[in-house]
């Protein structure tokens, strides 16, 4: 057989360009979006009349929800509120049980623990000498408390103060004293725990003999003017105070009783001279308590 002559292909076909049918060219609206937002037909009466209602709606729904936040804030704040008066009320319960319970604690303390009393009584006359001066004491010690007092120690020494001075500068200097020997310094806390002193139970006494001295220094410091705007007073004489303090401790803790008592001559009419001659023996000389300088705790 022969061969069929095959047409040629034309290089254009169907699917070529020039078979395609002709586009119009896009063109871009005149005057872009806007222009043709603006050429937009405007929306009927009958659209709108339908749309007020529901944004009526949306707006009452937000201003109740408003109104539901601010009631819901009211509520937080007066919870809060509410929250703060009762932490308050707690706390002012809890001061004022605390404050109940250290006053019982204070009236138990009190009402039993121990109390220890001290008396004197001269079996020596106070006497000066070259060395200074000396007293001879009958010390009556007594437990008038509720429980026992351990530890118990008694410290007492002969004060001679300047008479030359005004009521403040004679009582002032003893009085310092006796404060410095209750007071529980690190000396007198190291003393109470290598010293065992001594027991005394309720409404137990018991009697010791001291001899207490003062210092010739000490007198001659007391017969000198004291350094005041008007010093007054004899330079021959001086006055003598019993100064001390008892520290003893208990199952409520330490306490003290301090003391301070005048030496002087009682005369006729029941006044107490406390000026004395520093010369000599005296025997006529008897203590007296004076309003000041007496404590305890």
């Amino acid at each position: 057989m022969g061969k069929r002559e095959r047409p040629e292909r034309n290089e254009k076909t169907e699917g070529s360009e020039e078979h395609k049918p002709p586009t119009e060219p896009l063109q871009a609206p005149i005057g872009g979006a806007d222009a043709s937002r603006a050429q937009a037909p405007p929306l009927p009466l009958e659209h709108e009349a339908h749309e007020k209602p529901y944004q009526d709606q949306q707006l009452a729904l937000i201003e109740r929800q408003v109104r539901a936040a601010e009631k819901l804030n009211c509520i937080t704040a007066w919870a809060a509120f509410v929250g703060a008066a009762g932490i308050a009320v707690l706390v002012v319960t809890l001061l004022v049980t605390k404050q109940s319970a250290d006053t019982a604690s204070r009236q138990l303390e009190l009402s039993e623990r121990p109390w220890v009393s001290v008396d004197f009584e001269i079996v020596q006359p106070l006497i000066f000498d070259a060395k200074g001066a000396s007293l001879g004491l009958r010390v009556h010690l007594k437990n008038i408390g509720h429980s026992v007092a351990f530890k118990v120690m008694f410290r007492e020494s002969l004060f001679p103060v300047n008479l030359t001075g005004t009521f403040k500068d004679i009582y002032s200097l003893p009085v310092a004293e006796e404060s410095r020997m209750c007071k529980p310094t690190p000396w007198l806390i190291q003393m109470s725990s290598s010293i065992t002193g001594f027991r005394l139970f309720p409404n137990e006494d018991v009697l010791q003999i001291d001899n207490v001295r003062a210092a010739q220094e000490d007198i001659s410091k007391a017969t000198t003017w004291l350094n005041t705007p008007n010093p007054k007073g004899p330079l021959n004489r001086v006055g003598m105070m019993l100064v001390g303090c008892i520290n003893y401790e208990s199952i409520f803790g330490h306490h003290h009783t301090g003391f301070l008592r005048a030496l002087g001559t009682v005369q006729p009419d029941g006044e107490t001279i406390i000026a004395i001659e520093p010369t000599g023996k005296h025997p006529d000389v008897s203590l007296q308590e004076i309003p000041i300088g007496n404590s305890a705790d």
